[in-house]
């Protein structure tokens, strides 16, 4: 059977030969023969009837042969054609494309902004709520910083969705990812509170993050706020968990005791737990794409 296949495949090569080369084949012969009569003695002896068929017979294999170049020379120039037309709808899909993904992005920004300053506004009112606002009564405290961070259980780490603070440099955000296995906001999410104090004096702040916190040095290294009081507060829907809320302090007395009392019975803290609820999903997705070190 394999010696049957193998035997039609090149009958196959063979005809696929002679339709792309027939005429070169017969433009071959012709060259042959022209050269043979005017060349050779023996022809010469040829009846002239016979010479005149072979003459026929030799310009009609020439018309053909012209005919064939021709054919073959307009078929190229199709495939030519074809291949540019081809090139120019790839072109134009590219161009498309990437018309498309500019829109595409620009949106997604533009949703992100407008998610991050509608978070950003409840985490301020919450503040405000719970007594962690300067003089003026509406602005966070220089010292204080309050982070809303969703649960991605895919990856087993923490997400930060917003982050408001007096200070601008406690706003921005270090890393795009936090780990689940070490940390107060890790100890928060499993435990549902946790609250850490410094011992001692300021001094102490970066031992305390690598041994009882059990924090990398370099991540410690690498942060901007040494926060001496850290509140984690698990976000709770019925029995899911979408992520947390931590409460910052660089001062030790600056937090009251009762302060998870009074976060937990906020208006607004229900209102920060019902926004990460609904944007979990998509910010989790989004941040995917990110580069993991990041």
């Amino acid at each position: 059977m394999q010696n049957y296949d193998r035997g039609w495949g090149s009958v196959h090569k063979g005809i696929d030969f002679l339709e792309e080369n027939w005429p070169s084949m017969l433009f071959g012969f012709v060259t042959i023969e022209s050269i043979a009569l005017t060349v050779f003695p023996y022809f010469s002896t040829i009846d002239s009837r016979w010479r005149g068929v072979l003459v026929v017979f030799t310009g009609l294999f020439l018309a053909a042969s012209g005919l064939g170049f021709r054919r073959r020379k307009k078929s190229y120039k199709q495939v030519e054609d074809k291949l540019r037309e081809s090139e120019e709808q790839v072109q134009r899909f590219i161009q498309q494309h990437a018309v498309e993904k500019e829109t595409w992005k620009k949106l997604i920004d533009r949703y992100q902004k407008s998610t991050l300053a509608v978070v950003v506004f409840a985490l301020d009112k919450l503040a405000q709520e719970c007594e962690l606002v300067d003089l003026s009564g509406e602005r966070v405290r220089n010292d204080v910083r309050l982070t809303v961070y969703c649960y991605d259980s895919a990856g087993c780490c923490f997400i930060p969705i917003a982050r408001t603070s007096g200070h601008a440099r406690y706003r921005e955000f270090g890393r795009t990812r936090y780990s689940r296995d070490y940390g107060v906001i890790a100890d928060g999410y499993d435990k549902g509170l946790s609250i850490f104090r410094v011992p001692g004096t300021a001094k102490n702040w970066k031992n305390c993050m690598i041994q009882d916190c059990n924090i990398p040095a370099d991540f410690v290294e690498k942060m901007r706020m040494h926060s001496l009081v850290i509140l984690a507060i698990r976000l709770e829907v019925g029995n899911k968990y979408p992520g947390v809320l931590v409460i910052e302090s660089m001062e030790l007395k600056d937090l009251p005791d009762d302060l998870n009392d009074k976060v937990t019975c906020a208006k607004w803290f229900k209102h920060v737990i019902a926004l990460v609820e609904h944007v979990q999903d998509s910010h989790v997705k989004q941040r995917q794409l990110l580069p993991v070190g990041t």
